[in-house]
């Protein structure tokens, strides 16, 4: 039967290069999650942006065409 000295001090070396492989692969996901959150922040405003300037267009045209038809009426 080991003690649990020995068994402690064996497991030691390993039981902290988990340790250390769980932290950087959470630093990692954490680093890329932020990445990540930035990249769909950016995305979105340019999406927002690109249809902001649709319906800006759209509506340039529909009043466009509202005056053409109001004037062809006079």
């Amino acid at each position: 039967m080991k003690s649990e000295f020995s068994g402690w001090f064996h497991d030691t070396p390993k039981r902290r290069f988990r340790q250390l492989e769980a932290k950087n692969w959470e630093n990692r996901q954490a680093r890329f999650n932020k990445i990540r959150k930035c990249r769909a922040a950016e995305k979105n405003f340019i999406v927002f942006c690109i249809n902001q300037d649709i319906w800006h267009g759209f509506c340039c045209i529909i009043r466009q065409y509202l005056k053409s038809k109001i004037f062809r009426k006079e």
